[in-house]
């Protein structure tokens, strides 16, 4: 009976535990429109998320990362893009009671500077 107890505890436990696990890293990532000639100032870093509950074991929607990095971006005014991007996918379930799962982006705020003039008729 004593080892059940304590089976039945650790395995409570453990089930109160979340995770977030790093999924991927990006160089340079947006989900906005930016002149690509531009060059690029450093904000400061930023944070964004998108999740959803799991009610019992029915979830409430689907966590996209899209949303997630247009959190991210949104975050810092004047941001368009972000650079040195990781990504985590973040778990957290009691079971049969609660939940949440989404993504979750961290990364370094981009802001569009001056852009880059190319003088297309060249010199004659």
């Amino acid at each position: 009976m004593k080892k059940i107890i304590t089976f039945i505890i650790l395995c409570t436990l453990m089930g109160l535990t979340g995770c977030a696990n790093r999924v991927t890293g990006f160089t340079f990532v947006s989900t906005k429109n930016f002149n690509p000639n531009t060059e690029f100032a450093s904000i400061g870093k930023v944070a964004g998320s998108d999740s959803k509950n799991i009610i019992m074991v029915i979830p409430t929607g689907n966590p996209k990362l899209e949303e997630a990095i247009d959190n991210a971006i949104e975050s810092a005014p004047g941001c368009c893009a972000l650079s040195d991007v990781k990504v985590y996918r973040i778990f957290f379930y009691i079971p049969f009671i609660y939940g949440k799962y989404g993504w979750a982006v961290e990364g370094t705020a981009m802001k569009e500077r001056i852009p880059v003039v190319t003088d297309s008729v060249g010199i004659f």
